[in-house]
């Protein structure tokens, strides 16, 4: 769906009906509810005037047979004609020789440098294996394909998981945080492997508290590592610390305090000298040592609700409420807390366009921009409040 910006209305004149996803949706409850790892997660990624998206079945390894009512493909749409259909690659057209095809499954939305696309595979087996694949923008067609590593998941084979691993393109260099123990490098051009690193990883129980409901960073499953300055950041899902390699050879640079910092699920980016994280807190990371410098707030369980966003030297990081959410607005060089947004609704994911503050939240979108005072009142201005423009969902049935 899509709609303009500033108004809120349908930006195409033609909307598709959206039945694929209210069936998918009914299903889904009705079939991942027992019990699995993950949470079913679903981006976006616009080059030029093309949209990338990975759609369909969430779930990319399974305790129990692929089928073909589990189908997960990836399309390409051209947003100049309003969402018209360039190609399509299913999962079915991964398979090669006797393989079977609902052992592929494509993990994520892919990134692209505007002519080739690269996206992360998963093939089922006795361990897990992660590939990478790359296909021509205009055409689908396969370039090539890397195997990158092989390893057991998380879930250990007893129970469905879902993973959407995103891949991080810089320097003509593809670079995969696979959450399976190893990060690679990879030619983005001719697909060879440039180096690959991995890392101890614990073996929990799949029946215990840490795995499934304990320990934040088992719940980084958007976690593409960070690219800046010759310098990649990665946060895997495995283990608290984060850490830093040379993006040229894989070297590692620095890590962080042993088991620190213990709830961060997103990299939002560097300004300056410091890194800059989030989860149910906010820390401060030098980017060049990995020590911890600061974290808001600075004891307890935070009140942290989806992804901030780093601007021009500001960090936006939404919280929750009992009711209504808010958004609290710090000075990355400082620390200090500038500026606070209150909201109508719950908080969640931020996006910030063309001046405009768009907010994802668990069942709606909103988009906030500067508020104007009165006319009979020019002289109140308050830069802190927002006004709201209210997008229009599609309407879903009551048990969604």
């Amino acid at each position: 769906f899509v709609w303009d910006l500033t108004t809120g209305r349908p930006a195409w004149s033609q909307v598709g009906s959206g039945s694929e996803a209210l069936q998918l949706s009914s299903v889904l409850r009705r079939r991942l509810r027992p019990r699995f790892l993950g949470t079913p997660r679903y981006t976006l990624n616009v080059v030029g005037d093309r949209l990338l998206v990975r759609m369909g079945w969430p779930t990319t390894s399974r305790s129990r047979i692929w089928d073909q009512n589990s189908p997960n493909y990836l399309v390409c749409l051209d947003l100049k004609a309003q969402g018209r259909l360039l190609w399509r690659m299913e999962q079915k057209h991964l398979a090669q020789g006797d393989q079977n095809p609902w052992d592929w499954s494509f993990e994520g939305t892919p990134v692209s440098d505007g002519q080739r696309v690269y996206v992360a595979l998963r093939r089922r087996g006795v361990q897990d294996q992660a590939y990478l694949l790359c296909l021509d923008l205009e055409s689908g067609q396969e370039l090539w394909r890397r195997f990158i590593v092989r390893a057991d998941t998380l879930a250990q084979g007893r129970v469905d998981l879902c993973t959407h691993n995103l891949l991080t393109l810089a320097q003509g260099t593809v670079f995969f945080n696979t959450n399976l123990g190893a990060v690679a490098a990879v030619d983005s051009r001719r697909g060879t492997l440039r180096w690959i690193v991995t890392y101890r990883r614990p073996t929990p129980s799949v029946n215990s508290q840490t795995l499934f409901r304990g320990a934040a960073h088992w719940h980084r499953w958007l976690n593409p590592a960070l690219y800046h300055q010759g310098q990649l950041i990665v946060a895997p899902q495995e283990r608290p610390e984060l850490s830093a390699l040379d993006a040229i050879s894989g070297q590692m640079q620095w890590i962080t305090a042993a088991e620190q910092p213990e709830d961060v699920v997103h990299l939002l980016g560097v300004w300056g000298r410091y890194l800059i994280a989030s989860g149910e807190r906010l820390w401060w990371i030098d980017a060049r040592s990995g020590k911890l410098v600061r974290v808001w707030p600075s004891q307890g369980r935070g009140p942290g609700y989806g992804r901030g966003v780093l601007v021009e030297g500001l960090v936006y990081f939404p919280i929750r409420g009992e009711k209504f959410g808010r958004i609290e607005v710090f000075e990355v060089d400082t620390g200090q807390q500038v500026g606070s947004i209150s909201l109508l609704d719950q908080s969640g994911n931020l996006a910030l366009a063309q001046g405009l503050l768009i907010i994802a939240g668990s069942d709606r979108v909103a988009v906030y921009g500067p508020a104007q005072a009165p006319p009979t009142l020019p002289q109140q201005s308050d830069s802190t409040a927002h006004g709201k423009v209210k997008l229009n969902l599609p309407e879903f049935p009551p048990d969604d």
